[in-house]
């Protein structure tokens, strides 16, 4: 019987030998499948990245490519004078000189002197309404292209506040004939990057010849932008005049231009003041 014994204990450590054994093959074969996806995952970041890099530049195939792409946007003809950077990652970002597009709607032109633009790359895949830099000089557009008077902003651009806590989106030019100095709240998110947005309702302050206009700005409406809580002021010799519109009373952003700031523009008295408001009081 010993001997019977022996052989199957023989033969068990044998099955006990074989499945240790087949254990540590298949850890072994498992960490060199794990130690090759993550060489195979570095390999395609590094094919990304380069990617990214080699469709990111300022060449003039890249300037083309541009120039295109606005010109589709803005439904006219864009050329750049020159394209100065142009970046897919880590920052998705465009600074153009001598920005031109003529022929808009097959109407007027833009034109601006420095574009600069900013976005983290995955704010825009996720759709967020971030932004990291935007910055404008000597931007010219003609009456009736987007706004119903003629623009002009010397600078135009979002400027953090001393605390860096918040920022404003501030400009400063001409509307019409009148000169205009305007800003509008945002919001901050300090970082390496800091981020700037609007909230749903924003604090705004505009200076248009000798009318200031004031209320909050709302820029997510369904139906469009939109302000409302506006009240006007003006400084005359017998003193200072409001004009204060009903809180509930909105207006919409192609409106406020128009019927607002357009008015607005053309006011040479008390009593063009005084007519205004109660027209916009309706």
């Amino acid at each position: 019987m010993m001997p019977t014994r022996l052989m199957i204990k023989g033969k068990q450590l044998k099955f006990f030998k074989a499945v240790q054994n087949t254990g540590q093959n298949t850890g072994i074969i498992m960490k060199k499948w794990i130690f090759r996806l993550l060489v195979l995952v570095a390999v395609l970041g590094a094919l990304a990245l380069f990617g990214l890099q080699v469709a990111s530049g300022t060449s003039d195939s890249h300037k083309r490519g541009l120039e295109q792409a606005f010109s589709q946007i803005f439904q006219g003809e864009a050329s750049f004078g020159q394209l100065k950077t142009f970046n897919l990652f880590p920052q998705f970002s465009i600074e153009v000189e001598k920005l031109r597009i003529d022929r808009i709607r097959n109407s007027g032109s833009l034109s601006a002197d420095h574009m600069l633009i900013s976005f983290g790359p995955f704010d825009l895949i996720a759709k967020n309404r971030v932004i990291e830099n935007f910055h404008l000089t000597h931007l010219k557009i003609d009456e009736a292209v987007f706004t119903p008077l003629a623009l002009y902003l010397e600078d135009a651009g979002i400027y953090p506040n001393e605390k860096q806590d918040a920022a404003h989106f501030i400009l400063s030019g001409t509307y019409g004939a009148q000169e205009l100095k305007a800003q509008f709240a945002m919001n901050m998110t300090s970082g390496f990057r800091p981020k700037y947005s609007f909230d749903k309702e924003n604090e705004f302050t505009i200076n248009l010849g000798p009318v200031q206009t004031s209320g909050l700005f709302n820029p997510y409406r369904e139906n469009g932008a939109a302000m409302h809580q506006i009240k006007m002021t003006a400084q005359i010799k017998e003193g200072r005049i409001e004009c204060q519109l009903p809180p509930e009373k909105t207006v919409e952003l192609s409106a406020f231009l128009k019927n607002v700031l357009g008015e607005v523009s053309t006011i040479k008295s008390p009593a063009d003041f005084t007519k205004l408001c109660e027209t916009l009081k309706k």
